[in-house]
């Protein structure tokens, strides 16, 4: 909510600063793009906005159920898809007009090695070495299946205690 918030007013005093949609109305007066272009950027405006919602209830949803560390996973294991997207399309790790492929392979493999430790952070791949396996979610969940048998105080309903 807060950063809704902060988004709204940092847009409002930059409205007042730059008009937005200049652009759009410069785009749609220009000679070189029919009417049909124009929509089309419409409608890709409404479906962004779309997924752009669709993702961060998604994320407000994991982040109730799981930590916000478990929420990150997707953007971590989804980087090297778009570094490996931006490069098959030429549009990205250029440098003076040729392809980069020294800072792209860099760039993937470095993403690979976030991608797997955030889920071996979040538990989801488990290494059996060097005592990695030691507290992870199996040693949890059978620790609480032990605590199950246990009643805890706060449980204990007053009234009953009395008769």
């Amino acid at each position: 909510m807060f950063e809704g918030l902060f988004g709204f007013i940092f847009a409002f005093f930059y409205c007042l600063y730059e008009n937005p949609f200049k652009v759009l109305k410069d785009y749609k007066n220009n000679k070189e793009h029919s009417n049909s272009d124009f929509g089309i950027l419409i409608f890709c405006l409404i479906i962004f906005t779309i997924l752009s919602g669709l993702k961060n209830s998604f994320r407000v949803t994991t982040t109730k159920v799981y930590t916000p560390m478990t929420t990150t996973s997707l953007d971590y294991i989804l980087n090297p898809i778009y570094i490996s997207i931006d490069f098959a399309l030429g549009e990205d790790f250029i440098n003076k007009g040729k392809r980069n492929y020294a800072h792209f392979f860099i760039n993937l493999i470095i993403s690979l090695i976030i991608s797997f430790f955030s889920l071996v952070y979040n538990e989801f791949l488990i290494l059996f070495f060097c005592n990695l396996d030691k507290e992870t979610h199996q040693q949890i969940s059978r620790r609480s299946t032990l605590d199950e048998k246990f009643i805890y105080l706060e449980d204990i309903d007053e009234d009953d205690s009395e008769t």
